[in-house]
Order: structure tokens, then sequence, then C-alpha cells
């Protein structure tokens, strides 16, 4: 992702012209993926309220 803003949406902007967007939504992408790599997704993840309910007995 970093690649391909630094090498195609760079020089249209951060928001872009009107012939092509610019590379906000590459950059918000680029900060979730990184979020979620460090963080882990276990509040995101709908498989932890699926799977691994646990009852209290």
């Amino acid at each position: 992702m970093l690649g391909a803003i630094m090498k195609v949406k760079l020089s249209v902007g951060f928001l872009g012209a009107t012939e092509m967007a610019g590379y906000e939504l590459d950059l918000a992408f680029l900060v979730i993926a990184l979020f979620l790599a460090i963080n882990g997704s276990k509040l995101l993840a709908i498989d932890q309220v699926l799977v691994n309910k646990e009852t209290v007995e």
C-alpha cells in the first residue's frame, strides 16, 4: 500500500484532482491495517462473540 501511494498517488496529492482520487483513503486503510496488526483484532472479530462464548456456572 505504501508503495502504491509513493509511486502513483503522491503526485496527485492528498485529496486528488478531478481525474484521479488522492491517497487519503489508501492512507486510512494502511493505518487501519497497521492498527489491527499491532493490537490484534480480538475486539472486532465476530468469532470472539460466536465461538468463545463461556458460560459461568
